[in-house]
């Protein structure tokens, strides 16, 4: 129980030549101060110089040298074996002598061991143990004799093992599920724990190295069925029934070792997919793919729509993330081609250019996905544009033929839309022929389609202006 203490402290020197070994020589010295308790100066044998300790003279006959005292939990004591070998806390409050000086006090003859004890129902106990000794830092400070125990046999408290200590309420693993803290229970505010770097196996409190799956040299034990993989991703060691097993590991070309939320494994590159181990690229299928992953420069990439290994195409960034199926600005490329040259494309990604009817085709067929498209048709300096909320064409074995619906736009006539259901290439060239001449075919742009993009409609798809 924590209580509110209020101490007067008393402090008393010697004119003796030889310090008093524990407290109660000092009740024999200084009888002259009527046995008050009072922080006293004392040198146990061996101990290389004096030291200061609370002598209790009014417990029984007195003489009680206090090696601890917890009142009020100002001090914590969930401390490292350096403190707890040179001592905590103030001799006026809470406190620890110190194990180091506790082993030369009560081992140059025999001592009484008194616990006073106070629940957090008010009630008190105490009991004495009659031969109490503990070994030196060689031993661990471990208790060697405690001898026979007088009062209380009764007393409501559970001593904790030699190997664990008591706590509050903090964090104790096992060694089957390393990962995760037991459970306490909420009515036991304090119990024994494993210590820390320790580990409970069935009843037993172990050091963690004791456990079946401790991987050597990182500090850290396995659940099973769980893996560590090593800083280069070269080894996989794996807890199988309390038994580690190590294999090579090696991640795929299209995977990077890294750490992620603490887990250090092959992780697949963006646009791959899969274990670490096996990436099978995902992506980007078109633009607005591109788009969504924050690329928003203007410009040729590569996109890899299903069954594609891949092909070069020009995004326009600025307004969306639309794909150019053509672009046609003027007369450095001639668009009155064949069948095999629409069907392939011809022209660069950053200039003029058909970006190739199967390429188209493998956009479109994609499942779940809708494309909207835009043409950009340039009159006389004039640009109109129509967009269609739906496009798709067949493959080659069915002439590429175009399917297109809900057109929206300013060009009037719906030029492609007319020609839904015919192949694409004719309505390519029945727009081209629009202009009289062959040699205006390959010279002017007036009266021709100047760009053709698409762009995958959203979930919910909205229909905004493009550029």
């Amino acid at each position: 129980m924590l209580a509110s203490v209020t101490m007067v402290i008393t402090y008393f020197l010697f004119q003796t030549p030889e310090y008093p070994r524990d407290c109660h020589e000092v009740l024999n010295q200084c009888s002259s101060t009527n046995a008050k308790s009072g922080v006293y100066l004392i040198k146990p044998d061996q101990y290389p110089e004096p030291f200061q300790t609370y002598c209790d003279h009014n417990t029984t006959s007195g003489g009680w040298t206090v090696i601890q005292r917890r009142v009020d939990g100002s001090i914590g004591f969930n401390r490292t074996w350096d403190e707890y070998k040179n001592g905590i806390g103030f001799l006026g409050s809470e406190f620890l002598i110190g194990n180091e000086k506790l082993s030369h006090l009560i081992n140059q003859k025999r001592y009484q061991l008194r616990i006073e004890l106070e629940n957090y129902a008010g009630q008190s106990y105490n009991l004495t143990y009659d031969n109490f000794r503990i070994a030196d830092e060689w031993g661990n400070y471990s208790i060697t004799s405690l001898g026979v125990v007088e009062g209380i046999t009764d007393l409501p408290i559970t001593w904790c093992s030699s190997n664990k200590d008591n706590y509050d309420n903090t964090c104790e693993r096992t060694c089957e599920n390393p990962n995760d803290c037991v459970i306490p229970d909420p009515a036991d505010p304090e119990r024994c724990l494993c210590p820390e770097n320790h580990m409970i196996l069935g009843n037993s409190c172990i050091p963690q190295e004791q456990c079946g799956c401790y991987v050597q040299g990182e500090g850290l034990v396995l659940a099973e069925g769980e893996s560590y993989i090593n800083s280069d991703c070269s080894l996989r060691i794996t807890c199988n029934s309390n038994v580690l097993t190590s294999e090579s590991y090696s991640c795929s070309a299209d995977a990077t070792c890294e750490e992620r939320n603490d887990v250090r494994r092959c992780y697949c590159n963006e646009w791959f997919e899969g274990d670490g181990l096996t990436c099978t690229r995902s992506g980007p299928i078109d633009c607005s793919d591109l788009y969504a992953a924050n690329r928003r420069n203007n410009g040729k990439y590569t996109i890899y729509p299903a069954e594609s290994s891949g092909f070069e195409v020009y995004c326009e960034m600025s307004s969306g993330g639309w794909t150019i199926l053509q672009r046609r600005t003027g007369s450095s490329v001639n668009f009155y081609r064949n069948w095999n040259e629409y069907k392939n494309g011809f022209g660069i990604p950053t200039g003029d250019h058909w970006i190739g009817n199967d390429k188209i085709y493998s956009l479109t067929k994609q499942p779940n996905i809708n494309y909207q498209l835009i043409e950009k048709t340039n009159t006389e300096g004039s640009t109109y544009h129509s967009r269609y909320s739906s496009f798709r064409i067949s493959n080659e074995g069915d002439k590429y033929r175009l399917s297109l619906s809900d057109y929206n736009g300013n060009a009037g006539n719906n030029a492609m839309g007319a020609n839904s259901g015919i192949d694409l290439v004719r309505t390519i060239k029945t727009m081209m022929d629009r202009v009289p001449s062959t040699a205006q075919k390959n010279i002017e742009v007036a009266g021709g389609i100047q760009m053709i993009v698409i762009r995958a409609l959203p979930a919910t798809a909205t229909h905004s202006a493009t550029a």
